[in-house]
């Protein structure tokens, strides 16, 4: 196969290339389609860390919009196992056993990770950070969220919180591939703690202590699992 491979030249790479983006895209579409038969649920779902609070439109487009960026993000995230198969599928054929084994571990190791980040935004971060915000109203003053506001409030700490939790996937390999060693992360710890701190503070979109904590917690739980994994050399064949 990777004699194959080899003897492609250019335009036959790059078609190949072309027809991945066409069938990625052309997946993405016909998902995102298929969300708008479950469009009250999905809305629901978004929804439900307002705990029933009433979202506020400026303009007759902007309820359009709110709809057509949700069922965007459903309809990736239902077809994501389907582009992970299309991709691994062509990229499968240029490299050797030992390379698929690295790659396909690694991709189900983020995989992994999205999937956790994703659930611990949605049912503690969001919720418990949207919570505190309105809390912190002083007294007199009525908040008003727009669809826009919110649906961005939402998507910026599911999506930070899933590249957050892909730290350790990080670390790993770099202590696997002898970038940086097990002993000198031991070593630097309260560095690399306090870089996370500083890191997390100004990229998470929340600027409450509390939710900061709810983020960095869990990335420090998973750095020190995949620093021992990697240093007590548990999968010998990554």
């Amino acid at each position: 196969m990777e004699g194959e491979v080899a003897k492609k030249g250019f335009w036959d790479h790059f078609n190949d290339l072309k027809f991945l983006l066409i069938r990625l895209c052309a997946t993405w579409v016909i998902f995102t389609a298929l969300t708008f038969f479950f469009s009250d649920q999905i809305f629901e779902l978004v929804t439900r860390p307002l705990n029933g609070q009433t979202l506020k439109a400026l303009s007759p487009t902007e309820p359009f919009m709110l709809i057509i960026k949700i069922h965007a993000v459903a309809g990736l995230i239902w077809s994501f196992p389907i582009l992970l198969i299309f991709i691994w599928r062509y990229l499968s054929k240029v490299f050797l056993e030992k390379e698929k084994r690295f790659i396909l571990f690694y991709t189900l190791s983020t995989l992994f990770l999205a999937m956790v980040g994703t659930v611990y935004a949605y049912f503690s971060l969001i919720p418990s950070s949207l919570r505190i915000l309105l809390d912190m109203t002083p007294k007199g003053v009525e908040i008003d969220l727009t669809t826009t506001e919110y649906l961005n409030f939402f998507l910026s700490l599911l999506f930070s919180l899933i590249l957050v939790f892909q730290t350790p996937i990080a670390v790993f390999g770099l202590i696997r591939s002898g970038i940086v060693s097990a002993k000198s992360f031991y070593k630097k710890r309260k560095e690399v703690y306090l870089a996370i701190v500083i890191a997390m503070a100004i990229l998470s979109p929340t600027p409450d202590i509390f939710s900061l904590i709810l983020i960095i917690l869990p990335v420090i739980v998973l750095l020190e699992i995949s620093v021992f994994f990697a240093s007590k050399k548990v999968l010998e064949s990554v």
